[in-house]
Formats: structure tokens, C-alpha cells, sequence
């Protein structure tokens, strides 16, 4: 019969459980697998097989010792491993594991929290009424929303020195900036020296820039307004704080942990013949 009381812990005790949980799971997989590993990789006697070998004589004579010398020595090959053993130390591993599964699974059914921003229920139902949240989804939000967050700060936002407007027809913003003109370049003479009795004139080609129109340009943004992402941002962290309120109210609930005690029951079901199996 199983040999495990029932006690109870808090919530987030056995939340933090579930790495533990694995860890049995795996190394009782793991011990059963070895065996296996090992049937498969011996080219001679297997570890859990044994034999012994003792000679005696046919015929006792006067001298039994000197008669006996011609036989070869008892041989003891002793048996390494016990499957039993093995199999008793997993069946340990498994209880205890699937135990904290089940506290960890049970925990999850009665912790729950009602996620409040700003004194009123965040999530409800169709009808309206608050929903209980269980406590491992809480902390998963919690996680999720965390990277969420960090991920959304870095997001492109427009320039704050531009003055934007939002176009819905091209569903972008846009900013219109001060006309420049334009100019054509035109290629002049210009005199450097007057002509006098003894020499010619002297000119240089020159450009000059003539306004010939004007350019009205726009900048386009697919960007968030500055406005607009603060917002938002602020609203992300509202509700990661509520989330993680909601988590720490559910987490100090305090849930009747009987995992093991129930596990013990189904191993010891099977293995019934083994008397320490769980």
C-alpha cells in the first residue's frame, strides 16, 4: 500500500516543481534504458547474468588435496546489476515525478486569481462575470508579455521634429516640408578685362542659378506616432502588473497535495509482487 501522507503546500511551491518533475521522469527512463543499452552493446556475459563452476572429485583417495590440484579452480561470476533492483528504483523515480505532475495539474484547478486593472476584471466572460485565471497561465502571460513589452519599446516611431499627419487614404503619416526651388544652371560670359588699343577684352564662362520653380515635397512614414506608442506602452505594463499581481494572489493559495500518494496506488497495482516498488 502506498506510504505517503498528504499534506498541504502553497501554490508556488509546487509550480516550482516542474523542472524537478522532469528531472525524475528522465532519469528513471533513462536507468530502464541502460539495461537495454547495455544487452545491446555486450559481446559477452550480460550484467545481470552470472554462474559459478566448482569442481570435485569422482573418487575420494588418501590424498585428496594433491588429487584435487589437477582440477581447474571454482570460478564465481557474480551478477553486476539486479533488474529488479533497477526496476524499483525507477518505479521510486516515476512516483515521485508523476506526484509533483499531479499537484502541479491539481494546484493549476484551484489556484486561480481574477486579473483587475484598475479596480475592474480585465478578462470576462459572455455574460460578463470575471474569469479565474489558473495560476501557471498567469505566470506564462506574465513571461510572454515581458518579452512582448521589451520588444515593443524598441519600435520604430517618427521623427518627434516633424509635424504628422495621418492620411487615411494612404493609411501612412505624412509631414509636408517648406517648397525649395528650383534652379537651372545658365552659362554666362563674363568680362574679366575690358578690350583696350593693345589687348582684346577678357571673359570668363560662368553658371549662374536661375529659380525656374518651386518643389513641394512630403515625407511618408509607415512608423508609430511617438504619441501613440507611449500610450500603448503604458497599457502594456498596466496589464503586465495586474497579471503579475493576479499571479502572486494565486500563487500564496494553499492546495492539498496527494500526488505521490496516488501515483504509489497504480505503481503498487502492477508491480504488487515487488515490496518496496513505490
Amino acid at each position: 500500500m502506498p506510504r505517503f501522507s498528504i499534506a498541504s503546500k502553497f501554490a508556488h511551491e509546487l509550480i516550482a516543481l516542474t523542472k524537478r518533475r522532469s528531472e525524475l521522469i528522465n532519469k528513471g527512463l533513462d536507468r530502464l534504458k541502460s539495461l537495454q543499452q547495455r544487452s545491446n552493446a555486450s559481446a559477452g556475459s550480460l550484467p545481470w547474468q552470472g554462474a559459478t563452476r566448482i569442481y570435485t572429485l569422482l573418487d575420494s583417495d588418501n590424498s585428496p588435496g594433491e588429487a584435487k590440484s589437477k582440477l581447474p579452480p571454482d570460478q564465481v561470476h557474480r551478477v553486476a546489476v539486479s533488474v529488479e533492483d533497477y526496476l524499483t528504483r525507477t518505479i521510486a523515480d516515476y512516483v515521485a515525478g508523476l506526484g509533483m505532475q499531479y499537484d502541479i495539474r491539481h494546484a493549476d484547478t484551484l489556484s486561480k486569481a481574477v486579473v483587475e486593472v484598475d479596480g475592474e476584471p480585465l478578462l470576462t466572460d459572455e455574460n460578463g462575470d470575471p474569469v479565474m485565471v489558473p495560476v501557471s497561465m498567469l505566470l506564462d502571460i506574465r513571461e510572454y508579455l515581458k518579452t512582448f513589452i521589451e520588444a515593443f519599446e524598441k519600435l520604430p516611431t517618427n521623427d518627434v521634429l516633424q509635424e504628422w499627419q495621418y492620411d487615411d487614404e494612404r493609411q501612412l503619416y505624412v509631414a509636408s516640408s517648406e517648397p525649395t526651388f528650383v534652379y537651372e544652371l545658365v552659362k554666362e560670359s563674363m568680362v574679366m578685362y575690358p578690350a583696350d588699343e593693345h589687348h582684346p577684352a577678357q571673359t570668363k564662362l560662368v553658371e549662374n542659378k536661375t529659380a525656374i520653380g518651386r518643389c513641394h515635397a512630403k515625407l511618408l512614414s509607415g512608423a508609430l506616432s511617438v504619441q501613440q506608442h507611449q500610450v500603448w506602452c503604458a497599457r502594456l505594463k498596466k496589464v503586465h502588473t495586474a497579471v503579475t499581481q493576479a499571479a502572486q494572489r494565486a500563487n500564496v493559495q494553499q492546495v492539498e497535495v496527494r500526488g505521490r500518494y496516488l501515483m504509489a496506488q497504480m505503481f503498487d497495482f502492477v508491480f504488487d509482487e515487488i515490496p518496496s516498488a513505490s
